[in-house]
């Protein structure tokens, strides 16, 4: 969510205030943002894929149906 925000506010500063904010170290503010907006959309998606990932490693048994026939 954090991302969209910021990707979204890159947009509306670039188009709305172009030069409401000066350079940072030779970047513009709505630069700055959108960097940070694919930074934490990467970092969103790499959580999501590992806890996955981790969540089917430790119950893949419900998956496959490995265990049905143990409960009787």
């Amino acid at each position: 969510m954090v991302s969209a925000i910021l990707l979204l506010l890159a947009i509306a500063i670039r188009r709305d205030f172009p030069n409401l904010f000066p350079e940072i170290a030779g970047y513009s503010f709505d630069g700055i943002l959108h960097l940070l907006g694919v930074i934490f959309f990467v970092l969103a998606a790499v959580l999501t894929v590992s806890s996955g990932t981790k969540y089917m490693t430790k119950y893949w048994s419900v998956f496959t149906g490995e265990d049905e026939g143990k409960g009787e």
